[in-house]
């Protein structure tokens, strides 16, 4: 199976008591994990990932490390086919778990 260059852009957001750890990871492995810094009611983190995937079905999962601290969310996800100079936006909704799921096409 051939793999693909895909840069993935995912923008969290946030409302916090105190400053929420999150990580993302795709496909089960670890991409990062970071502290949600900015002041929620002014800016966003734009997480920027380059990952090589075979073509097919992914998974990318945004995880919220102490539910108590706030809630984080991705609000939107662009993926793009470096090579084929395609995107797809995908707008997504709030969400008030640990975990938000999101599956996407390499």
């Amino acid at each position: 199976m051939e793999n693909k260059n895909i840069y993935i852009e995912a923008d969290v957001y946030a409302t916090w008591i105190e400053e929420p750890i999150y990580r993302i990871w795709i496909n089960g492995e670890l991409i990062c994990e970071r502290t949600f810094w900015p002041n929620p009611n002014e800016l966003y983190i734009r997480e920027m990932i380059s990952v090589e995937l075979p073509t097919g079905d992914h998974h990318l999962s945004l995880e919220q490390l102490d539910l108590t601290r706030g809630r984080i969310w991705i609000n939107e996800l662009r993926i793009t086919d470096v090579a084929a100079k395609t995107s797809s936006v995908t707008l997504l909704s709030q969400h008030n778990g640990r975990f938000q799921d999101i599956t996407f096409q390499a």
